[in-house]
């Protein structure tokens, strides 16, 4: 039974109610780990049940693409004014 809920479920149960507690200065490393499996939560569920591992492989691209894509835009944020729109998939 254990199986049918996320591991993020039984940590939050665990710090609810105080059997574990986080680390000092640990809090933004555990709301960085919560938040990016409900983003994969989410993610598999729009999917409507389709293996997210292959659905991930299908459209991933190279690293060499990757850092293409990264150099053409380094130009474009060295321009843009400090204090502009993140863009990290996780802020």
């Amino acid at each position: 039974m254990s199986q049918s809920f996320p591991a993020w479920d039984s940590a939050k149960i665990y710090l609810n109610h105080g059997l574990i507690k986080l680390g000092r200065g640990k809090a933004a490393d555990y709301d960085e780990l919560a938040r990016r499996a409900q983003y994969w939560s989410r993610v598999q569920r729009r999917l409507g049940g389709d293996d997210l591992g292959e659905y991930l492989m299908a459209n991933a691209i190279t690293d060499a693409e990757h850092k293409r894509l990264l150099e053409a835009l380094a130009p474009a944020q060295a321009e843009e004014p400090q204090g502009g729109q993140v863009y990290d998939l996780f802020a």
